[in-house]
């Protein structure tokens, strides 16, 4: 089948004129509304991102304003979480949060004084306090500076919420962006394949908007599955985010190329599947697993989401026949990948195995890494909770369910390592430690679990570099599942959580850890080159200056298990320095005081392992008055 051309790269007229007419909303928290998170997106542990992040380009202290009439409900202030945040509430009943946050200095410094104030008697930076009805802000007015406090590079985190509910700031006519780049569709999944896609089409709507037009790069039919799309929007910026909404439609028996043609703006079939995030409960903030595939959605590369109700156990399989998935955004962008399943191509789905005996049709698919296996399931029903316990190997070792946290029906076991057809291979920074792999398997199907299920034990260490690794078939790469709460010579006692099932090894870990320099995010007060207050060098003298200090950061990273910052050590000229770790970020920051550096530039050195004992190769940074 011939690729279909799309439209040239010379807009038609009345886009142009759409677009030149189109104005950005006038109603955002910052002057320049650049998105670097959406609402809805996928996040650690299941849960929902349910606000807006806006980008400030690596720089703080950029205004923050208030985007009605309101009054400070809340303050925060942390090292996690919301950062230095602020919760103020409009007449109306709807409520904002602004996180992240560098200080509260605008049109209410003493809100800047609390903060302080309450860091000083916390001193672990963790507090919050429900405010008078003293500080009230009128719409544009500065409310703070941008930060990058908590979790995070510097952003501006944004939310809008009422009565237990959050809503899609970008719902807002007033809050809406220049935004004409529709979704980018990158896979069409299945429980254990994928199929990438490439785009065939493109087309705009009567406002100007783009549909972007997709088919599979391989165009033989599949067999019914549980199909999954793989997707990202970039939103009009730089950065990989998640999107608004998807549809499924079954189209029925017409050709692909004939329905490109005439193509409409609107689709007149109902789905036959619908998700869209306007809005998320307080009570699902949790919940994301139910709409979002954990164990193939990357953060920030490829978000994947189900084409299905995961909640229902026994679904029908899809008819033969050309299928639509509709990929939306918030600003009326869309991308289509057009799809057909066949009635005979099971094997597209399959291993090269022999024909198995045929069972009842269900669209399930087996493992090509398992050989057909005789160990039967446990179905699990919802919210009742599970364990499955594997002892052998050098390993004791138990996976939770905890209760209250499965959604929908669901099966699992636990399998030997004689049943894994194929192990996979160890990759660049791993070793197995010998012929015969310590592994297991802990199959699971239709699991979804809002939260994380839990592993617990331990294992007998032949090396000590030994570690417990979980295989991932959307990157092929073995993921190291965490670091043990307990050592000894010889074992490890493990609990940690999981979002996934899969094949569980025991692997070597002989990769060093990566330095390199970072981008040293600037601050208003404290920018690459600063100044710390210091004790005159006279008694008397109030004129002395704090020592000049150059700001120096690194970013070291671990792709086997993670870097040991207990072992790190920090040299000037052979001097030790002390540094710091930004704790949600992988980030060395070190302060580097001008008067102890020779005159035309000194050497930095850094020295550090990971949890294994390896250490990364010696790293050297010349560093100049």
């Amino acid at each position: 089948m011939a690729i279909l051309s799309g439209c040239s790269s010379e807009l038609p007229p009345e886009v142009k004129r759409a677009r030149a007419d189109f104005e950005v909303g006038s109603n955002h928290p910052i002057q320049f509304p650049h998105i670097s998170g959406s609402f809805g997106e996928y996040r650690s542990g299941g849960r929902f991102h349910h606000g807006l992040d806006y980008k400030t380009f690596n720089r703080n202290g950029i205004p923050i304003l208030a985007v009605e009439d309101m009054t400070a409900a809340r303050l925060y202030t942390s090292d996690i979480g919301y950062g230095n945040g602020l919760v103020l509430a409009s007449p109306d009943g709807k409520h904002f949060t602004y996180g992240h946050m560098h200080d509260f200095l605008g049109q209410h410094p003493q809100l800047e004084y609390l903060r302080m104030a309450l860091y000083l008697m916390h001193p672990s930076n963790r507090a919050s306090v429900n405010l008078p009805a003293y500080f009230s802000f009128k719409k544009g007015q500065t409310i703070g500076r941008s930060g990058e406090s908590g979790s995070g590079a510097p952003h501006l985190h944004f939310e809008v919420g009422s009565g237990g509910f959050y809503r899609n700031p970008l719902e807002d006519p007033d809050r809406r962006i220049k935004d004409f780049s529709a979704p980018t569709l990158l896979n069409l999944h299945t429980r254990i394949r994928s199929f990438p896609a490439e785009s065939i089409h493109r087309q705009y709507t009567r406002d100007g908007h783009t549909i972007d037009v997709y088919a599979l790069k391989s165009r033989k039919p599949l067999s019914s599955a549980d199909f999954r799309i793989g997707t990202y929007d970039t939103m009009a910026a730089l950065n990989r985010n998640g999107v608004h909404g998807i549809r499924l439609y079954f189209l029925g028996r017409m050709g692909l190329e004939p329905y490109v043609r005439s193509m409409p703006e609107k689709i007149k079939e109902d789905p036959i599947y619908k998700m869209e995030l306007d809005g998320i409960a307080t009570s699902e903030l949790r919940t994301a697993d139910r709409y979002y595939d954990p164990e193939k959605t990357s953060i920030g590369n490829e978000y994947v989401y189900y084409l299905y109700d995961t909640l229902r156990r026994n679904r029908p399989e899809l008819q033969s026949g050309l299928y639509l998935v509709e990929v939306l955004d918030s600003s009326g962008n869309s991308g289509r990948l057009l799809f057909e399943v066949g009635e005979s191509s099971q094997a597209d789905l399959k291993s090269d195995e022999p024909e198995r005996k045929q069972h009842a049709p269900n669209t399930e698919e087996e493992d090509p890494l398992l050989k057909e296996s005789d160990v039967s399931f446990r179905n699990l029903q919802p919210y009742a909770g599970a364990s499955f316990h594997y002892s052998g190997q050098g390993m004791s070792l138990t996976v939770q369910i905890p209760g209250g946290s499965q959604r929908g029906e669901a099966k699992a076991r636990i399998l030997e390592p004689g049943w894994i057809r194929a192990m996979p291979p160890a990759g660049d920074g791993l070793a197995f430690s010998g012929e015969e792999v310590r592994a297991f398997v802990f199959d699971a199907r239709d699991l979804v679990v809002s939260g994380y299920m839990y592993i617990s034990g331990q294992i007998e260490k032949k090396y000590p570099d030994e570690e417990l690794y979980l295989w991932n078939p959307v990157t092929g790469k073995w993921d190291w599942v965490g670091k043990p709460y307990r050592e000894t010579e010889t074992l490890a006692y493990y609990n940690l959580r999981l979002k996934r099932g899969g094949i569980f090894a025991i692997i070597r870990d002989v990769g060093r850890p990566v330095i390199f320099p970072a981008l040293a995010w600037q601050r208003p007060e404290e920018d690459l080159v600063s100044h710390t207050p210091a004790v005159s060098k006279k008694e008397g003298d109030d004129s002395a200056a704090g020592p000049v200090i150059i700001l120096r950061e690194y970013d070291i990273y671990d792709q086997e298990s993670w870097v040991d910052r207990d072992t790190t050590q920090v040299f000037l000229d052979g001097v030790p320095l002390p540094w710091e770790w930004a704790g949600d970020r992988s980030l060395l920051r070190i302060r580097v005081p001008v008067e102890l550096m020779q005159e035309k530039g000194s050497y930095l050195t850094i020295q550090v392992s990971d949890l294994a004992g390896n250490p990364a190769q010696p790293f050297f940074d010349f560093v100049q008055p």
